[in-house]
């Protein structure tokens, strides 16, 4: 008896991290290259982007650089200590010559995940989906964390960031003039 309940917790010992992370499984997400136009603060931008699950998402990083020059800006940083991304609201966020280029897939798989991150070290969940080794967020998401507007343009069809304009949640299917 005693050997029967050895093997089986060596079993249930060498499955459990398996079981746990199939539990804890990231889905998995087709990801297919945005062409939808994007403005900020009242003008053209380039940002490349990603539809999932009929949500835009963005790199979290060229949404830093996009916004670097604006009242929103935000860094983009690493806690050694406590492994996790953070955010440092207000600070100026120095551009990678990786920021802001054309998207590498047309059509593209993404391991669909939530993050905690720090926000000025505070923890915030975030999704994400993370696509060639880059976190990828939805903008509402971001907007909501670092405080701007973010809005479509039903005439241009266009993705508008207002950051003069706080995050609202009932904005979402208002037109932005």
């Amino acid at each position: 008896m005693k050997r029967i309940l050895s093997i089986a917790l060596a079993i249930l010992m060498v499955l459990a991290p398996v079981l746990r992370a199939e539990g804890q499984g990231d889905a998995k997400a087709e990801a297919v290259k945005s062409y939808q136009p994007f403005e900020l603060n009242g003008e053209a931008a380039t940002i490349g982007g990603y539809l999932i699950n009929g949500n835009n998402y963005y790199k979290l990083r060229d949404v830093a650089a996009l916004l670097n020059e604006t009242d929103k800006k935000f860094n983009v940083v690493f806690d050694d200590e406590k492994k996790q991304i953070g955010l440092v609201l207000g600070e100026v966020y120095e551009k990678l010559d990786t920021d802001l280029q054309e998207m590498k897939h047309d059509k593209t798989e993404a391991q669909m995940l939530t993050n905690t991150i720090l926000v000025d070290g505070k923890e915030v969940e975030l999704k994400a989906a993370v696509i060639d080794g880059n976190n990828y967020v939805k903008l509402r998401d971001i907007g909501q964390i670092v405080g701007f507007l973010v809005a479509y343009n039903k005439e241009t069809k266009a993705i508008v960031v207002d950051t003069s304009a706080e995050y609202k949640e009932e904005e979402k299917s208002q037109e932005k003039a």
